[in-house]
């Protein structure tokens, strides 16, 4: 059994559940796909280039099944959004897998493995995705992993088919949360990354009111977890009380993920964003000013319908002044369903692709400048891979898992443990350090 995982954070915990459900049934799980009986691609319908990979991923399955696999399962947000398509168009696959149908996964595998006597059989509903807390395992190292705090989003911003996916908002109970980080704590998981749609609002379709900050201070409660890091916080829904817990807490990293997407405040009115560029600078100079030593993070959107060299040109001189310590850019593409697939003015491929890289140079000079400032101090490392040859490959709170950069260490040190290490260089993305002692 393999499960190949594509897409987001959020994909991947549910590709773990499943992992975790097939593993508690008895079925083996092997990273190797060439080596399973039956392959799941758990795919991605976010975005274009997304929803290709996730074909690709599914034919380069098919390939296998006709040389060595039995079966081949397509799961995930592809499988929500295109069931009916993808069904008719691919009938090498055995059984699709709807986001609230994952507790079904192993009776699909057994199904498929024996063969439907009346023909294929699907597992794809219209309800919302599952908030169930299935067994899980992981696929990150032991000493990190995902916290899944909340499903779906109701923010209904102009160009994201998210909501018409993964269905409204909903917070998972707060005592299942920290029932599952005290297994994953137990299990050996020193840093959680939060994740949902939309971190800050956590909590307000079950009490009235965001609880995200009540959560960290629970998970803070787990002797062994040292990080908590949010990923995705929405810039409308950053407020004070999560700035104070991200300045107080001492296990909250000093990261933050804010997706602000753009600057013009007509691009963002036609994104229908909920905040202008005022308060994005606004929110921006006041986390900078309660947080010393953060690091920020954001993501953009170029080319939306309508967007012109001016609103462009203006968003690119915002990242030159703001000097973002990690940033990526997206490039619109057209989703069916959404307002923004019906605006005028598409702006072409060609012209996306070139602010993309625009901006992406401006940023890898910013990020160079802002490294190597960094050379002579020491940081708290943890050390996600390690080298009988006395190297190794960490992380400090400046960087998320499989997101950002990474630091170089010259020195002997165990996976998952906690060092301190000295900057010695950088390139346009990565540090370099040598271990200089143990944090625990």
């Amino acid at each position: 059994m393999a499960i190949v995982n594509l897409g987001c954070p959020k994909n991947l915990v549910d590709g773990e559940r499943m992992a975790g459900l097939l593993a508690r049934e008895g079925f083996r799980i092997t990273k190797d796909p060439r080596r399973a009986e039956v392959v799941i691609v758990n795919t991605c319908g976010f975005i274009g280039d997304a929803k290709k990979e996730s074909v690709e991923a599914i034919l380069d399955a098919g390939e296998l099944k006709r040389k060595s696999c039995r079966a081949l399962i397509v799961s995930g947000c592809l499988a929500q959004r295109y069931f009916k398509d993808l069904s008719g168009e691919l009938p090498e696959v055995d059984a699709f897998v709807g986001i609230a149908e994952l507790g079904r996964i192993a009776e699909a595998v057994q199904g498929a493995r024996i063969g439907n006597r009346t023909g294929r059989r699907d597992y794809v509903t219209h309800a919302e995705a599952s908030l169930a807390f299935y067994p899980r395992r992981l696929s990150t190292p032991k000493h990190t992993a995902y916290l899944k705090i909340a499903e779906g989003c109701d923010n209904r911003c102009a160009y994201c088919a998210i909501p018409a996916i993964r269905g409204r908002m909903r917070s998972a109970p707060l005592e299942g949360l920290k029932a599952e980080a005290r297994e994953l704590a137990r299990k050996g998981v020193r840093e959680l990354h939060l994740v949902s749609q939309d971190t800050g609002r956590y909590g307000e379709d079950l009490f009235g009111e965001r609880r995200i900050v009540e959560l960290l201070d629970e998970l803070s409660e787990i002797p062994v977890l040292e990080w908590l890091r949010l990923l995705y916080l929405h810039p409308a829904h950053l407020d004070g009380a999560l700035v104070a817990a991200l300045s107080t807490n001492p296990k909250v990293c000093k990261y933050v993920d804010l997706p602000i997407q753009h600057i013009s405040d007509r691009v963002l009115r036609a994104m229908e964003r909920k905040v202008g560029g005022k308060e994005i600078r606004a929110l921006i100079k006041r986390i900078r000013a309660r947080v010393p030593g953060l690091t920020l993070r954001t993501t953009l959107l170029v080319g939306l319908p309508g967007e012109t060299e001016r609103e462009f040109e203006e968003l690119l001189s915002f990242v030159e002044e703001t000097r973002f310590d990690r940033l990526g850019v997206f490039r619109y593409s057209p989703e069916e369903g959404t307002p923004a697939c019906r605006m005028k003015d598409q702006v072409s491929e060609e012209v996306k692709a070139e602010r993309q890289e625009r901006i992406m140079e401006a940023q890898r000079l910013i990020s160079q400048r802002l490294l190597v400032r960094k050379a002579g101090k020491k940081l708290k490392v943890l050390v996600d891979e390690a080298s009988p040859k006395g190297t190794a490959v960490g992380r400090s709170e400046g960087e998320a898992l499989e997101i950002d950069g990474v630091i170089h260490l010259k020195g002997r040190a165990r996976k998952g443990e906690f060092v301190t290490a000295r900057i010695t260089g950088s390139d346009d993305h990565d540090l370099y350090g040598e271990i200089v002692g143990r944090e625990s």
